[in-house]
């Protein structure tokens, strides 16, 4: 299952649809696409692809509901890869929440591939549920790669369990349990770590060769994770001279 969109020169291009749902683009002086696909949920064997693919133009993508990844009673991992391949372009990507439920498994492969004239903000937010699910997931493997001009500038991988997570919040007496992280290119990083530092938002660092940065937020509310990652965004926005935008529901 697989949803594929280009954009060239601004010109929205819809390349494959093969999810059972919906999207949809919009262009008011932005395009601007939301995927309610990814909202509904990712069950046990699934294998959902998402790729973008921008030359010389400028996109919004929102999920617009809570991704949900459901039980895998008999071990299977869902899988969903996202693709997006930047040339003298502008992306923004903001996932809505992920909530794993108890027994869930997930592997979530991320690889953004951009020109060197390429700006991106990407934000991933991961919740321990809204009633039960408390963590109880079996197992997340995520995977993430950022390349600039054929060359690794970033690689993301870890392996964690129910049990690590728990670990780690009892052992910190951790009342914020709700994670938001961003990883942004843009002309001019330092002038926006400086803004999201003054912000106080989170913590945020360099990749290794300081074409990147990236951005941990935590929060005890859904409502204050996400109002820290929009006015990251919107941060990200000024610093490349953009108006401000409504992204409606998300």
């Amino acid at each position: 299952m697989s949803v594929s969109i280009t954009f060239d020169h601004n010109r929205f291009d819809l390349q494959k649809l093969t999810l059972p749902s919906r999207y949809f683009h919009f262009n008011e002086g932005e395009n601007y696409v939301k995927l309610l696909s990814i909202g509904e949920g990712i069950f046990p064997k699934d294998r959902i692809k998402t790729h973008f693919s921008l030359q010389q133009s400028s996109c919004i993508v929102a999920s617009e509901s809570a991704t949900k990844v459901y039980p895998s009673p008999q071990g299977q991992f869902g899988i969903h890869a996202i693709q997006l391949d930047l040339v003298s372009s502008n992306l923004e990507y903001m996932n809505d929440e992920m909530i794993l439920f108890q027994g869930a498994k997930l592997i979530q492969c991320l690889h953004v591939k951009a020109s060197k004239n390429s700006d991106f903000f990407y934000s991933d937010i991961l919740t321990h549920g809204r009633s039960f699910e408390a963590y109880d997931f079996e197992r997340i493997v995520i995977r993430n790669r950022f390349s600039i001009e054929g060359v690794l500038e970033y690689h993301e991988a870890f392996d964690l369990s129910k049990e690590v997570i728990k670990s780690y919040l009892i052992r910190h007496h951790a009342s914020q349990m709700i994670f938001a992280k961003v990883y942004v290119k843009c002309a001019h990083l330092e002038a926006y770590a400086k803004n999201c530092f003054d912000a106080q938002l989170g913590c945020f660092g360099y990749t290794q060769n300081r074409q990147m940065l990236l951005g941990l937020f935590s929060g005890s509310s859904m409502v204050e994770v996400k109002k820290k990652v929009t006015q990251a965004w919107q941060i990200y926005r000024t610093i490349n001279q953009k108006a401000k935008f409504h992204l409606g529901k998300w």
